[in-house]
Order: C-alpha cells, then structure tokens, then sequence
C-alpha cells in the first residue's frame, strides 16, 4: 500500500493506540459501526455527524447513455446511490493536509 494510505487494520491499530481499548474490542466497535451504517442507509435513514460527515442514499434519475462497443443509445434506469458529504471539520483537515 501507498504510504499516504491508511487500511483497515492499521486503522483500528492506531484507533487502540490513541484510546487504550484492545485492537479486538475495535475492530468489534468499528464492525459494528459499519454495520450499523449500512442497515440504517438500506432503511432509508440518513446519518449526520454533525461537522464531520453525512451519509445518506439518494436516487439517480434515469438517463440516457450509450453502449462503449456498439455506439448505439441505451437508457440507464434509475438506481439509488450512495452519498457522501464533508462536514466542516472533516474539509479544514483536508485544507491543512
């Protein structure tokens, strides 16, 4: 991996590092966190740390398109996709990276 890149597990290293919890009983919070995310988005919620991030799913409106082989015209149906927006204290720390 990049040096400017952080995974999962090294994640939940310094995660345990900074908080003194076990990276065990992380990676169990940060499991269950992402789990949490993903059943309220299929349910339709939207979660909001405020200042830091909102997540929620929204529809993409059908459109028109083309097929890459063949050039010819082709509708896109509509389909939910994920959205994500920054909050200010997650764009100040893009800013002063």
């Amino acid at each position: 991996m990049s040096e400017n890149v952080i995974g999962k597990s090294q994640f939940i290293k310094r995660v345990a590092d900074t908080t003194g919890y076990t990276q065990k009983q992380v990676s169990e919070i940060f499991d269950g966190i992402t789990n949490e995310v993903l059943n309220s988005i299929r349910s339709g919620f939207e979660i909001r740390w405020t200042g830091f991030l909102t997540i929620a799913s929204k529809l993409r409106a059908a459109r028109d398109g083309r097929n890459p082989k063949t050039g010819e015209k082709i509708l896109i149906p509509e389909k939910r996709v994920p959205s994500l927006k920054a909050g200010k204290e997650l764009k100040d720390a893009a800013e002063s990276a």
